[in-house]
C-alpha cells in the first residue's frame, strides 16, 4: 500500500507508475487528471511545444514501414488488453480483452505493468505484419510472454 501525495489515499501500488525505476507520488488517476487539466490550462504552449519538439527530432520519426506496422500491432495489442468491454472479441486477433488477461493470468500469475511488459517469443520483425494472417499468428497466446523489465 502507499498514499498518494495529491489524493492523500492509501491504495495498491500497481495504482502508481513506475519512472526511473521508482513509484510515482502521484496515483495514475491523479496524474491523469493533473495531465488533462494542465494540457487544457496551456493548450497553446503544449501545442507549440509539440510542434517545436517534432520539426527538431523529424529525422529521429523516420520508421521502416516494418517499423510502422509493428507499432501499430503493439498498439493494437494495448487497446486490447485494456479494453473496457472484456468480452468483445478483436477481429485481428480473434479473442477479446478477457481471453488475453485470463490467458496471462493462468500462465504467468500477472499482467503487464508492476515492472513486466508484454513481449514475444518470434519477434514482430520475423512475420510479415502487412498480412492478416501473420497478425493473427504473431498475436496467438503461443507467442506471447512478460518479461521483467530492466532498471538502468
Amino acid at each position: 500500500m502507499k498514499k498518494c501525495g495529491k489524493c492523500k489515499t492509501y491504495l495498491e501500488e500497481n495504482q502508481f507508475s513506475f519512472r526511473k525505476g521508482r513509484l510515482q507520488s502521484f496515483c495514475k488517476e491523479c496524474q491523469r487528471n493533473y495531465s488533462k487539466e494542465y494540457r487544457q490550462k496551456y493548450k497553446k504552449k503544449c501545442r507549440d511545444n509539440l510542434k517545436e519538439w517534432r520539426e527538431e527530432n523529424s529525422s529521429d520519426r523516420t520508421l521502416t514501414k516494418q517499423q510502422v506496422l509493428q507499432e501499430s500491432f503493439r498498439s493494437k495489442m494495448r487497446r486490447v488488453l485494456n479494453a473496457k468491454n472484456k468480452d468483445r472479441k478483436d477481429k485481428i486477433f480473434g479473442y477479446s480483452s478477457g481471453d488475453l488477461i485470463n490467458f496471462l493470468k493462468k500462465s504467468f500469475d500477472k499482467l503487464p505493468g508492476n515492472g513486466y511488459f508484454l513481449s514475444y517469443k518470434i519477434p514482430l520483425s520475423d512475420f510479415d505484419l502487412t498480412d492478416s494472417e501473420e497478425w493473427t499468428k504473431a498475436a496467438h497466446f503461443d507467442n506471447l510472454t512478460l518479461k521483467l523489465k530492466e532498471i538502468k
